[in-house]
């Protein structure tokens, strides 16, 4: 995926999905193996959303969305570009508070 497949990132998504996601049924993977798995170090960019009431009192979330995409007539059609600020400065967060993030749900583009 960070070579610009995109077909990788489903893969990739159910992969930490079932190590991470628990329900009332499941219990993830890393729980079995560490029972304060949640509280293991990830790297993340620390970003926060920014809520936000506008006029006629519509209400926004603004989310920073660290991400290029570049489009192509070759396979891959769509790549990913994972290199997009070098400046920017990962920090180790519990993976807890990473799993819990607030994301953004592009169902129109399947992601």
């Amino acid at each position: 995926m960070a070579e610009g497949d995109l077909r990788q990132a489903l893969p990739i998504a159910v992969s930490i999905r079932t190590l991470v996601h628990e329900t009332g049924r499941t219990k993830p993977l890393l729980k079995s193996l560490k029972p304060n798995y949640l509280d293991l170090s990830i790297m993340d960019l620390p970003t926060q959303p920014i809520h936000g009431v506008h006029p006629g009192g519509v209400r926004s979330i603004t989310f920073n969305l660290p991400i290029s995409v570049t489009f192509s007539i070759e396979e891959p059609r769509i790549r990913l570009n994972p290199d997009i600020d070098p400046k920017n400065e990962f920090r180790p967060v519990p993976l807890g508070t990473w799993w819990n993030k607030t994301f953004m749900n592009l169902r129109q583009l399947g992601l």
